[in-house]
C-alpha cells in the first residue's frame, strides 16, 4: 500500500463524525450520522488542501449499546490507523488564490481568481507593457496598446504625440475632439479640418455648416455663411466680404466694371467690343454690313466684292469679276496654262491662246494644250487628223508625215499617201528595205525565209566506228569487241591488283542539248540516260573498281602499262561542243574533263591512245571495248566514232 493510502483513522472520523456534530448541541444527534453496531459506512476525504483525493473502503464500527452524548467522548473499538487499497488520486493543476501563488508558473504571473488558474493577465488588472493589451480569449498579452503611454514615438518618455484607442488597441491621432487643435474634429481616430458648437474656429474664421470659413475671403459664404459668389459668364471671388469678378468665361468681357451682371459683354460677336471692350469693328469702301466673329472683325461685301486681305479697314477691296488673281473667290488665281495668258470673266477663269496653239479639248483649265504645228491629230487645226496605213504620222508645220511605220512594215517608196506599203519579212526586205540577213540560231527567222533556226541542229546521227587503236598487252586468250549500241563509252569496271584482272565497258546514250540561257544559243553533246554494260572480260582476281567520268561526259582515250598482260589501266574524259552557224556547218569540238584511274601494277611499258580526230577535223570518241581475254585479261584496245549532228 502506498504511503498516500494510508489514512489516520481518527481524522477519518474527525472529517466524518465529529465534525458534523461541531454545529450540535449535547444530546442532538442531527448532522450526526452513527452507524449502527457492525454496520458499515463509507467516508470521503476531500484532500484539496494537497490536491490528493483518496477513495477509502467501507469502514466497519462498533457501535456502543447507549447513545452516547456529544459532550463526552466516543470511544471507537478500532486502530488509530488502517491500511487502504490503492486509490485513484487526481493530480491536475493547483489552484491559485493570488498572484503570489503563479510567482514560478510557467502558465504566468497572474492568478485569474474567477478559474483558479495561472495565467499571462487578466483583462481587470491589465499587467502587459503599455503597447500591448490582454486578450481577454486567451488571457495573454497581444500587439495592440492599452494605454497612451503605448504609443509614445520618443525613447526618453517625453510626451505622447498619439492616443491609445482602448476599444480597437490601437494608436490614433485622437480619441475625443479635445485631442485635436483648434478648427479640427476628432473622426475616426483623425483628426480632419471642421467645427462645432462645443469647438470653435480659430481667430478670423467663423464656422459654417461645420467647417470653418474666412468669411472676407471664401466664395461660398462670403460676408455671411452661405452666401454663394456666382455671377453671369464670370468666375467670382469674395473680396473683402463681397462678391467680385476674378475672371470671364471665354470671349465674354466685364466691359461697365460693375460686379452685379458679372461679364455682361459677348466679345466674340459685339461688333462694339469686339475681341476687347471697347474695340469697335470699322467699315470701308463696298461694304454692306460689320460683323463680329470669335472676337474678330468681319465685314459683309456688296455682290462682286470681297475682302481678301482681311484687314476690315480697307473695305472689301476685292473686284471677284474681273481680278485673274481673285476670279471669283479670293483664293481662286487663274493660272497661266501652257500657251496661254490667263483672264477673269465673269468670276470665271478663261484662256487667250498663243499663236500656233489651240484649247482643242474645250478645258480652259488645262489651257491652249495643242500645239496644231505639230499635233498628228490636230494638224494645223483642231480635229484634222494624220493617219495612213501601216504607220504613226506625225505632223510638221501644220502638214502631215509619216513618223514612224508599223512594227513589219516599211514606207520603202517614200510616199505618206500609200504609208508604210512594203511587208518586211521577205529574204529581199529583211527587217528592213532591201536588207538580206543570215540566219542565227536564236529561235526568231532572222533570214525572212518563214521558217524559224532553219539551218540549226536538231539531233546526232550515228556514223559507226572510224578509228581502232592497237592491241596493247599479249596473244594469249580469245578475242572479244564489246559496242556500246547507239552510244559511248562513260566508264569502266573490272577487278585488278598487281595488274588488271578483268575489264568491262560502261555505255550511255548521246544526246544533242541546246542552251537557250545564250544567244544565239550554244549546243554541247553529252552522255545521258540509264548506263548499260556489255559485261566484263577476264578473271576473277584483284579487287573490284569502277568509274565513270564527270556528268555528261564520255571516255575520249585509254592509257596504262602493258607487257605479257595488261599491268595498269586510266582513261581519259571529255565532252563534244558543237561549233558553226546554219551558213557554215556545224562540227563537233571536244573539250576535255577530268581523267580517271589509275588501276593495277608497275609492270610492263606505257602506251596511250587518244581516239583521233576525223578528216573533217572533228574529235572521236571511244565507242568499242576490244582485246583478248580468257581466264585473265591479256589485252585491251578500243574502237573510236564520230556522231553527224542533224538540222532542221
Amino acid at each position: 500500500m502506498s504511503p498516500s493510502a494510508r489514512v489516520p483513522l481518527l481524522a477519518l472520523l474527525g472529517a466524518g463524525v465529529f465534525f458534523g456534530a461541531l454545529g450540535c448541541e449535547a444530546g442532538d444527534t442531527a448532522g450526526v450520522i452513527v452507524p449502527d453496531a457492525g454496520e458499515a459506512f463509507d467516508v470521503g476525504v476531500d484532500l484539496g488542501a494537497v490536491e490528493d483525493v483518496v477513495d477509502a473502503p467501507p469502514v466497519t464500527l462498533d457501535r456502543p449499546d447507549a447513545p452516547v452524548g456529544l459532550d463526552r467522548p466516543v470511544a471507537v473499538d478500532a486502530p488509530s490507523t488502517m491500511d487502504l487499497p490503492e486509490a485513484a488520486v487526481d493530480t491536475g493543476p493547483a489552484r491559485c488564490g493570488s498572484d503570489a501563488d503563479c510567482s514560478s508558473s510557467p502558465d504566468g504571473r497572474v492568478c485569474d481568481t474567477l478559474t483558479g488558474r495561472c495565467v499571462g493577465c487578466v483583462p481587470t488588472a491589465d499587467t502587459c507593457s503599455p503597447s500591448r493589451h490582454c486578450d481577454p480569449a486567451t488571457l495573454s498579452c497581444a500587439e495592440g496598446c492599452r494605454s497612451d503611454e503605448g504609443c509614445r514615438v520618443s525613447s526618453d518618455g517625453g510626451a505622447a504625440a498619439l492616443r491609445c484607442d482602448t476599444t480597437r488597441h490601437e494608436c490614433v491621432q485622437c480619441v475625443a475632439d479635445g485631442d485635436c487643435p483648434s478648427g479640427r474634429l476628432c473622426t475616426g481616430g483623425a483628426c480632419v479640418a471642421g467645427c462645432s458648437p462645443s469647438r470653435a474656429c480659430p481667430g478670423g474664421e467663423t464656422c459654417c455648416g461645420g467647417a470653418c470659413v474666412d468669411l472676407m475671403a471664401n466664395p461660398v459664404s462670403c460676408g455671411v455663411c452661405d452666401n454663394r459668389c456666382g455671377l453671369p459668364n464670370a468666375v467670382a471671388f469674395c473680396r473683402m466680404g463681397s462678391c467680385a469678378v476674378s475672371t470671364c468665361a471665354g470671349g465674354f468681357a466685364d466691359c461697365d466694371g460693375a460686379a452685379a451682371n458679372g461679364c455682361e459683354v459677348n466679345a466674340q460677336t459685339d461688333v462694339a467690343h469686339c475681341g476687347a471692350c471697347g474695340n469697335a469693328c470699322p467699315t470701308g469702301p463696298h461694304v454692306s454690313a460689320r460683323t463680329c466673329v470669335v472676337g474678330r472683325c468681319g465685314i459683309t461685301c456688296e455682290v462682286g466684292f470681297a475682302d481678301c486681305d482681311g484687314d476690315p479697314r480697307n473695305g472689301c477691296e476685292a473686284d471677284l469679276v474681273t481680278t485673274p488673281t481673285r476670279c471669283g473667290t479670293c483664293d481662286t488665281v487663274c493660272p497661266a496654262r501652257p500657251h496661254a495668258a490667263p483672264a477673269c470673266v465673269s468670276r470665271a477663269c478663261a484662256l487667250v491662246c498663243d499663236a500656233g496653239f489651240a484649247s482643242c479639248d474645250g478645258d480652259a483649265a488645262n489651257g491652249c494644250e495643242v500645239d496644231v504645228r505639230s499635233s498628228a491629230s490636230h494638224c494645223g487645226a483642231c480635229g484634222r487628223a494624220c493617219s495612213v496605213p501601216h504607220a504613226t504620222a506625225g505632223c510638221s508645220a501644220s502638214m502631215c508625215a509619216i513618223t514612224t511605220c508599223a512594227a513589219g512594215f516599211g514606207n520603202c517608196n517614200g510616199s505618206y499617201g500609200d504609208g508604210c506599203e512594203t511587208p518586211l519579212d521577205t529574204p529581199g526586205n529583211c527587217g528592213a528595205c532591201g536588207r538580206t540577213v543570215a540566219e542565227v540560231c536564236d529561235g526568231a527567222d532572222n533570214d525572212c525565209d518563214g521558217v524559224v533556226d532553219d539551218g540549226c541542229p536538231t539531233g546526232l546521227v550515228d556514223l559507226g566506228d572510224l578509228f581502232s587503236s592497237l592491241q596493247f598487252g599479249g596473244s594469249g586468250g580469245g578475242s572479244f569487241a564489246d559496242v556500246c549500241p547507239g552510244g559511248v563509252a562513260v566508264g569502266f569496271e573490272g577487278r585488278a591488283g598487281s595488274r588488271i584482272d578483268q575489264l568491262g565497258v560502261r555505255c550511255m546514250r548521246l544526246e544533242l542539248v541546246e542552251d537557250r540561257s545564250v544567244s544565239p544559243f550554244r549546243y554541247t553533246v553529252r552522255s545521258t540516260g540509264a548506263i548499260s554494260s556489255p559485261g566484263a572480260r577476264g578473271g576473277g582476281g584483284g579487287t573490284p573498281f569502277s568509274a565513270l567520268c564527270d556528268g555528261g561526259a564520255f571516255v575520249s582515250g585509254i592509257r596504262g602499262r602493258s607487257g605479257s598482260r595488261v599491268d595498269q589501266f586510266a582513261f581519259e574524259c571529255g565532252y563534244w561542243q558543237v561549233v558553226g552557224s546554219p551558213a557554215s556547218g556545224w562540227r563537233l569540238d571536244l573539250l576535255p574533263t577530268a581523267p580517271r584511274g589509275t588501276w593495277g601494277g608497275g609492270g610492263g611499258s606505257v602506251f596511250a591512245y587518244a581516239c583521233p580526230d576525223a578528216p573533217s577535223g572533228q574529235h572521236t570518241a571511244v565507242t568499242t571495248l576490244s582485246g583478248r581475254s580468257g581466264s585473265e585479261l591479256d589485252a585491251i584496245g578500243v574502237r573510236c566514232g564520230l556522231p553527224r549532228v542533224t538540222v532542221r
